[in-house]
Formats: structure tokens, C-alpha cells, sequence
């Protein structure tokens, strides 16, 4: 089981590159030993464990659109 990591903007301990290299290093092991998770699950999970207010237009806008969304373009929209 992934215990879940939550990022809560800027007096976390952990910057947001550091968040999203979590998360992706954790789906990585997933699917090493065999267990792959859904890119959709990957990037609802992924963006609802986002707590800073800053970036809650963004997740907003992401989850409105209607195109294939993967972790990786998701992660790095978050960034900009």
C-alpha cells in the first residue's frame, strides 16, 4: 500500500518537484513488480491530494478538460 502524500503549497517541507518525483517514482514500483496503476487513477489521485489554494484553479481547469490526459502532461502543467 502507498500511503498517500499530500502537498499543501509552500510551508510543506516538500517543494512540488518533490511531490510530483514521489508519485512517480511510487506508480514506477508499482508497475515494476507487476501491479500498474491507471493513468486516470494516477492523475485523480495524484491531483486530489493537492491542498494549496494557489493551484486549485489549475486542478480546476485540468479535470474540465475532454482530452486524453496523461500523468506526465498533468504533472507538468502543475509546474508551469
Amino acid at each position: 500500500m502507498i500511503r498517500a502524500t499530500k502537498y499543501e503549497g509552500e510551508k510543506h517541507k516538500h517543494n512540488l518537484d518533490d511531490y510530483i518525483r514521489c508519485y512517480t517514482e511510487a506508480y514506477n514500483d508499482l508497475a515494476d513488480i507487476g501491479k500498474p496503476v491507471d493513468e486516470e487513477d494516477k492523475i485523480e489521485f495524484f491531483l486530489k491530494n493537492i491542498e494549496d489554494p494557489n493551484l486549485r484553479p489549475v486542478i480546476e481547469s485540468l479535470q474540465l478538460l475532454d482530452t486524453h490526459k496523461t500523468f506526465p502532461s498533468v504533472s507538468h502543467y502543475i509546474l508551469l
